[in-house]
């Protein structure tokens, strides 16, 4: 009896030292003075061996300097009540900086496969050893419901070797890149391997900047949401002859949502802003437009001048299902041999592809738009070409050749002296890339729409209220009485006028629908007007 006792004293002290290991929910902190952990080394074993229970664990990360590599595989944390984060602690008044001297193969933080729900967030990854062909900063593999949040990747001197790819992304679903400052790496963002239709990957509002071979590279992937983002690449490609950069290269891709990014470049001959190709793939046979792969409300600009054939702002080739709506670019290719080339180029594209409401501006040699072999649909586009005709195959309807009138090389807004205004059909792009309102019934052309005759106005304005008229009543059958003369704008939800006056102290609107409509004002406020 008493050894079956001793036995099994023993294996319960054997399993309590096991689970002993375990974390339990709560928050830890690393480094600093008093920390329950002194480095990750630890943190990451018992992670590896035991890993958590009872809900989520947090580690705060006192600031300065880790030489470690974190190779993060957690046990037993199989849903989001159970997500593993790693962040700078909130006393922090310094940067929590992960550096390395390891292999040059390895990255610096690397989320192994099969360990979901971890989130890393505000850390400053750096470069200070490693072949910059070869090293990773992050790297998520085979994982799932993964968070890269709000980190900095950078190199510690204009000496110390790039980053060969900022963040790599393979073989998983369901991940989200946000908000991360990334610079000088040879590719900011890399996506590969992500085959599932029905799984999703966000990469949203992360600055990349500097990098000298693509800022984002994304291939066989599903569900890919690329939103918010700019993409700046303002050196030449170093180390590279003939690199041929890109600012976002996507293909081979279930569905696409391409919105609201912005992509400048001024490096070496021979570079693309944007290239979409081989997305042949649809959700459906007859697709709902919300259903298309959609690129939409972005700013595409190159402020170099090229000297070589091969420059473009946007390349779209083999493509279905795809809409290309309200985009705007610049650009300068600058060469007699680019004559006859396009800063926007089509080829093996078929009908259900869509290119309208963009506005496309070439102030160089060279032509704006060109088509080889390709039978999509182009129309209410404005092309143009400073010195030649802007397209290479005659224009579809309502598309026009004329000068945009952009406020600058960089800054593709434009004001009432532009003929984009009014120019567009309406299509299921409700707002421009600032989140203004789009006329409903003749939309700008571009990523930009903007408050003049006729159009939309902006959200910031219908936020700015005037409070020393009174107008009554409010709501109205019809008739209303202002307190003082005014000349007024009336404005519907979508932002479309219906009506305006000048000097006046009363209005009748009975003959409008039902509805909130808004009443601007000479000093750009605002007033809610319900009528019945």
């Amino acid at each position: 009896m008493k050894r079956i006792i001793l036995a099994l004293t023993l294996i319960a002290g054997i399993s309590l030292g096991g689970f002993s290991q375990l974390f339990q929910s709560g928050i830890y902190t690393i480094g600093g003075t008093s920390p329950d952990f002194t480095d990750f080394s630890t943190v990451l074993s018992r992670l590896k061996s035991s890993g958590i229970s009872g809900g989520p664990v947090i580690f705060h990360i006192r600031e300065g300097q880790y030489n470690e590599q974190l190779n993060i595989e957690v046990k037993r944390n199989s849903s989001n009540t159970d997500r593993v984060t790693f962040t700078f602690d909130p006393s922090n008044t310094g940067d929590v900086i992960i550096t390395d001297s390891g292999n040059e193969g390895d990255p610096i933080v690397f989320i192994a496969s099969g360990t979901n729900y971890i989130t890393v967030r505000g850390l400053t990854i750096m470069s200070k050893s490693g072949s910059r062909f070869t090293r990773k900063a992050i790297e998520v593999f085979g994982v799932r419901n993964n968070e890269i949040v709000n980190n900095k990747i950078k190199r510690e001197d204009q000496n110390t070797p790039r980053f060969d790819r900022g963040i790599f992304i393979g073989i998983s679903y369901e991940n989200k890149i946000v908000g991360n400052q990334i610079s000088d790496c040879q590719i900011g963002i890399v996506v590969q391997g992500n085959k599932f239709a029905s799984e999703e990957l966000r990469i949203d509002s992360n600055t990349i900047v500097d990098w000298t071979r693509y800022g984002i590279l994304a291939k066989h992937s599903g569900s890919l949401f690329i939103r918010h983002n700019t993409i700046n690449s303002l050196i030449g490609a170093e180390g590279w002859v003939n690199s041929h950069p890109i600012g976002v290269s996507v293909s081979k891709v279930h569905q696409l949502e391409f919105s609201h990014n912005s992509i400048e470049m001024s490096v070496v001959d021979d570079c693309t802003g944007l290239k979409i190709e081989d997305i042949s793939e649809s959700l459906s046979s007859a697709p709902n437009p919300k259903e298309h792969n959609l690129i939409y409300n972005n700013t595409i600009v190159q402020t170099n001048t090229p000297s070589s054939i091969g420059s473009r702002l946007m390349i779209i080739r083999n493509t279905m299902y795809t809409y290309i709506l309200h985009n705007s670019g610049y650009s300068k290719v600058s060469s007699s041999s680019q004559f006859n080339e396009g800063i926007v180029t089509f080829s093996g594209c078929d009908s259900t592809t869509v290119f309208m409401n963009n506005a496309i501006g070439n102030y160089a040699d060279g032509k704006a738009y060109k088509v080889y072999s390709s039978t999509h649909i182009e129309k209410y586009n404005c092309f143009y070409a400073k010195k030649g005709t802007s397209s290479s195959t005659a224009l579809g309807a309502g598309s026009f050749e004329a000068d945009p009138k952009f406020k600058s090389a960089t800054d593709l807004h434009v004001d009432l002296s532009s003929p984009l205004e009014s120019k567009g059909v309406p299509t299921l792009i409700a707002k421009d890339k600032e989140g203004n309102i789009r006329t409903s019934a003749k939309p700008d052309l571009g990523a930009y729409e903007f408050n003049g005759s006729g159009g939309a106005i902006s959200v910031l304005s219908l936020n700015k209220s005037n409070d020393k008229l009174n107008i009554y009543p409010n709501p109205t059958y019809g008739q209303v009485q202002f307190s003082s003369t005014i000349s007024y704008r009336l404005v519907n939800a979508l932002g479309s006028e219906v009506k305006s006056e000048e000097s006046v102290e009363q209005a009748d609107f009975s003959g409008l629908n039902a509805g909130v409509y808004y009443l601007m004002f000479e000093d750009n406020s605002s007033q809610k007007l319900v009528i019945r």
